[in-house]
């Protein structure tokens, strides 16, 4: 798994996980894209404001694209047999279980949460 959720985030602060994405691209229809905007903006701290990274700030071109991807990979995926599904599924678990911590490390920087919550939001 080399992503979590839908922002594509740069850490610069001394304590976080590489992430390996700039923050300048949206993942749209299995790859990444730059933004026909190309707006950017600092993600800051909840904590102290300090600027911890930075998030590519999406058009509604960019949404639609996203849209129209997701609704194309759809058809694709409900003609999986379920049991298919549920190993994909499984094995979507098992990396982000694997890599629980830093998960929890980056809800905590990007939400402010203490880390034993974050830990176990991504455990459930």
């Amino acid at each position: 798994m080399n992503h979590f959720g839908s922002f594509a985030t740069v850490f610069q602060h001394s304590g976080a996980p590489h992430m390996h994405w700039n923050g300048d691209t949206n993942f749209i229809g299995g790859r990444w894209m730059r933004d026909p905007s190309g707006l950017v903006k600092p993600q800051r701290s909840p904590i102290d404001g300090s600027e911890i990274g930075s998030l590519c700030w999406s058009s509604r071109s960019a949404a639609q694209s996203a849209i129209a991807a997701a609704r194309a990979a759809f058809e694709t995926w409900r003609r999986v047999p379920v049991w298919e599904r549920a190993k994909t599924l499984r094995r979507i678990g098992d990396a982000i279980q694997a890599r629980r911590a830093e998960i929890a490390q980056l809800l905590t920087l990007e939400q402010g949460k203490p880390y034993a919550e974050a830990h176990f939001e991504v455990g459930k």
